[in-house]
C-alpha cells in the first residue's frame, strides 16, 4: 500500500501508529505536495495529521522504548534523507516486536542509516544556533534567514521561545519556504512562506550591521587566517545570511 501524508512530524507519528497497530505492509510513502504518479494499480491511503493521535503515539513509544528512542526518531525524521520514513517505521516495528534495544545496535545497516540521519540533524541544529543572525524590522520584531540542509527550522522554535522571551521573532527557511515564529502562548510553524524583497528594516538596523562588521574585522588576526578551519565552523551555505560577511546593506 502507498501511504500519503503531509510531511509533518505529527503526520508521520499518525502514519507510524496506523501501520504498526494494523500490521500494514508498505509499498511506498509519499508526501502530499509530491507528484502522485505510478500508483494506478496500487492501493493508496491518505492520512490526515491529528495532533492528539500523534501525542498518543509519541507517549506510547516513550513508554515502551524510552525518551532517547523518541528523540532519535525526531532528529532522524527531520534529516530529510530519502526514504527515512520507511527506515524509521521498520526500525520501530522491529524494536516493538522483537528487540527493544535494536535501535542501539550500530552493526545493523538500518540502524546506521538512521543514526547517520539523526546525527546530521543534531549537528546542523547545534551549528545554526550559533550562526543565526536576527535583523530588527520596522515593527520592532526580528527576522532571521537560513538555508539548512536538514529540515531543522521546526527544531529551533522551543529554544528561541525560551531565549528571546516576549520579543517577537520569525526564522525563515529559504529552501523549504517554512518558518517558525513566536505567538502569544508559544511558537508555531508556518508553510508556504513568501518573503518580500524589501523587508522593512528598522532605521537603526544599518548601524547594528556596521557594528557587526567592525567587530568581525577587529577580532580577525591576519597571521592566523585559516580558510579551511573557518569553513568548518561557518560553512559557505550559511554565508549569505551572515551580516558580517555581506558587502552591502540591506541584505
Amino acid at each position: 500500500m502507498n501511504f500519503i501524508y503531509d510531511h509533518s512530524f505529527n503526520g508521520f507519528l499518525c502514519l507510524l501508529g496506523k501501520i504498526i497497530k494494523e500490521h500494514l505492509e508498505i509499498s511506498s510513502i509519499s508526501r502530499c505536495h509530491e507528484q502522485q504518479s505510478g500508483f494506478l494499480f496500487t492501493d493508496s491511503c491518505l492520512l490526515s495529521s491529528d495532533p492528539q493521535r500523534a501525542a498518543e503515539v509519541a507517549a506510547g513509544l516513550e513508554r515502551k522504548l524510552g525518551k532517547s528512542f523518541l528523540q532519535r526518531l525526531l532528529w532522524a525524521f527531520f534529516s530529510d534523507f530519502e526514504g527515512i520514513e520507511q527506515d524509521l517505521i521498520v526500525m520501530t516495528r522491529h524494536c516493538l516486536l522483537q528487540n527493544q534495544d535494536y535501535w542501539q545496535q550500530l552493526t545493523e545497516p538500518l540502524v546506521r542509516r538512521v543514526d547517520a540521519a539523526a546525527l546530521k540533524t543534531s549537528r546542523e541544529r547545534h551549528k545554526l544556533l550559533g550562526l543565526l543572525r536576527f535583523s530588527r524590522l520596522e515593527d520592532d520584531s526580528y527576522v532571521a534567514f537560513a538555508t539548512p540542509k536538514a529540515n531543522i527550522i521546526p527544531l529551533l522554535g522551543a529554544h528561541f521561545y525560551k531565549r528571546l522571551g516576549d520579543q517577537k521573532w520569525v526564522i525563515v527557511d529559504r529552501k523549504r519556504k517554512t518558518a517558525v515564529y513566536r505567538t502569544e502562548s508559544g511558537w508555531e510553524l508556518a508553510s508556504q512562506v513568501e518573503m518580500a524583497d524589501q523587508h522593512g528594516f528598522h532605521p537603526d538596523e544599518q548601524e547594528v550591521v556596521k557594528l557587526w562588521k567592525n567587530f568581525y574585522r577587529e577580532i580577525s588576526n591576519p597571521d592566523r587566517f585559516n580558510p579551511k578551519l573557518r569553513q568548518n565552523f561557518m560553512p559557505k551555505r550559511y554565508w549569505h545570511d551572515l551580516v558580517e560577511l555581506q558587502p552591502d546593506y540591506p541584505r
